[in-house]
């Protein structure tokens, strides 16, 4: 049977190729409950539009693979405790990638107490757990993402790091971030390229820009991009959302954004501002007709972030950890033009300026979440990089 690759965004865990099978998959279903009534019949609720599925993984465990670790209590102790690399008490979210080429995020359902039997005396483990797939990958979406890159996922092949290092240039040739929403905007900036880093968000890696060497990236497949969605459009819907760790929380740097080129100003970009004075996540759209239009709140600090923004066409709410920080700001756009996606930096109307700190993660998506779209989004980033949602 061919292998799964299981990955917790850091590294690999210590299951060796083809150590790790799935005989059962469970088909999806919703998550519901049953109210009782004053008739006593059965009356189910459907708690939302998510759906939930249970994964029955075969494992091995080798005790080479650990080092010191011995024995089938050596490893379960490895596996279950805080080590990035281990099952982490049951509360670590991971991606799946199974044998089939499909992608699962996942959480441990069962420890693995009792669940191991020695093949090969004090070598060689074997036994069953179960994986709770968690129904909120970008993907999992009717309207799918526009654009999803990930540094735990850098080659979009399952989370096999093993062809980057922290040396490797994020944008070079034969070296993009590779586009996970299966439309091919990978990036790239052979010129300035970034770097891959480990070990930044929740023990996990992350894309490493510095103003001094004037690094950002391209998203695009040739000439196209997901710009071409907001180009040329009347009353834009857009939702995106980001992950994020400033090196310095400084005024006008730009962190993502669809822009033009060639003197036109015409862009939507998110950045850290200065408004009265003071430090601010911000939005900016400006078509070219009017003055730009600027929405400001929150505090940018040095620790990890997941910004997001959801724009109806008209008005935009913007949240930093979950928690609301603009409100409904006028920022509709009459018909804007934009050539290039770009991650990093921005040009238009000298409010640009070169991102310092890590990207880990951006979705961005052509439609307007509801609330629930909005919130199944920023708890599976929060999940997965270990930021506590404060809203």
């Amino acid at each position: 049977m061919a292998s799964s690759v299981l990955t917790n965004g850091a590294t690999s865990l210590l299951f060796r190729e083809g150590d790790l099978q799935i005989p059962i998959k469970t088909p999806k279903t919703k998550i519901q409950r049953l109210i009782r009534n004053s008739a006593r019949l059965p009356t189910v609720q459907t708690i939302s539009d998510e759906t939930e599925q249970i994964l029955t993984v075969e494992l091995a465990l080798f005790r080479e693979d650990q080092g010191s670790y011995a024995g089938a209590d050596s490893l379960i102790s490895f596996y279950e405790s805080s080590d990035p690399t281990g099952v982490n008490g049951l509360a670590q979210t991971f991606m799946l990638t199974d044998s089939d080429g499909d992608s699962y995020q996942v959480r441990f359902l069962d420890n693995l107490a009792g669940g191991l039997r020695e093949v090969k005396k004090d070598s060689m483990f074997v036994g069953t757990t179960r994986l709770l797939v968690e129904p909120s990958l970008p993907t999992d979406y009717a309207t799918g993402p526009l654009l999803w890159v990930a540094a735990y996922d850098m080659d979009n092949n399952g989370g096999d790091l093993s062809n980057w290092t922290t040396t490797d240039p994020v944008g070079g040739v034969g070296a993009e971030w590779s586009d996970k929403s299966g439309n091919g905007y990978d990036g790239d900036n052979a010129a300035n390229p970034a770097e891959w880093l480990t070990s930044q968000i929740n023990s996990r890696p992350a894309i490493d820009f510095v103003p001094g060497s004037f690094e950002y990236l391209f998203f695009r497949d040739g000439s196209n991009g997901p710009h071409d969605s907001f180009d040329g459009n009347n009353d834009n819907p857009w939702s995106v959302y980001i992950v994020l760790k400033p090196d310095v929380a400084d005024t006008n740097r730009v962190v993502f954004g669809v822009e033009s080129g060639g003197g036109v100003d015409d862009h939507i970009i998110f950045l850290e501002q200065t408004s009265t004075g003071t430090g601010e996540w911000g939005a900016q759209i400006d078509d070219n007709v009017a003055s730009p239009r600027n929405a400001a709140g929150g505090q940018p600090t040095t620790s990890g972030h997941i910004i997001s923004a959801v724009c109806d066409g008209t008005d935009v709410w913007m949240y930093d950890q979950g928690t609301n920080i603009v409100d409904e700001v006028s920022l509709g756009v009459n018909v804007i033009d934009v050539t290039s996606t770009r991650v990093g930096y921005s040009i238009p109307n000298g409010t640009g300026g070169y991102y310092d700190g890590k990207v880990a993660e951006i979705v961005l998506f052509y439609a307007t979440h509801t609330t629930q779209q909005r919130r199944r989004q920023q708890r599976r980033l929060a999940d997965m990089w270990g930021i506590t949602l404060t809203g």
